[in-house]
């Protein structure tokens, strides 16, 4: 026979937590970026450099309307290295996160495909509307590439994010 009191059950008058409290909220973008930057060997201004960047981020994580020499002369940083700590930025997680416009950001995903990396550049910087409007003519007379290279570099293309700040925030 079982001994000890009778098992409980939660009455009505009880409340279940709502679905909203029990889902996780997911870091937003600059908690996820600010931990990167903790994980660096930065000096103290490189670090305060790396803070106001993430700081400036829009929400699709692009830096716009901020200069970075002067984000620098407010990090006590040397503004010749203000360039470079970007770059070095705009490595972390989401790769792109950073860039001040779209090409930049593009380009920055782009990097890892070193073979193709000429031609992605190219695209990038002089045919993005070619691609959108299926002006694919200009593109061959320019690249001198087949259909086939093209369609590949242009697919290679869609799996980049122009937004590199979208998967974060909000619920799980």
């Amino acid at each position: 026979a079982l001994q000890g009191p009778p098992p409980s059950f939660r009455s009505d008058s009880e409340e279940l937590p709502s679905i909203e409290a029990t889902l996780t909220k997911r870091p937003d973008l600059s908690e996820h970026l600010m931990w990167q930057l903790k994980l660096t060997d930065w000096s103290e201004e490189e670090r305060t450099f790396g803070a106001l960047v993430i700081g400036n981020l829009d929400e699709d994580g692009y830096l716009k309307d901020v200069n970075v020499i002067d984000l620098a002369a407010q990090a006590g940083l040397d503004p010749e290295d203000a360039e470079e700590l970007l770059s070095m930025i705009q490595e972390f997680d989401p790769p792109g996160v950073g860039a001040r416009d779209l090409k930049e950001c593009l380009k920055i995903q782009a990097r890892p495909f070193t073979k193709d990396w000429p031609l992605l550049e190219r695209i990038i910087d002089h045919h993005m509307e070619d691609l959108e409007r299926r002006n694919y003519p200009a593109i061959f007379k320019d690249l001198n590439v087949s259909q086939d290279e093209l369609r590949r570099l242009a697919h290679l293309l869609t799996t980049l994010e122009p937004k590199p700040g979208r998967p974060f925030g909000g619920e799980n």
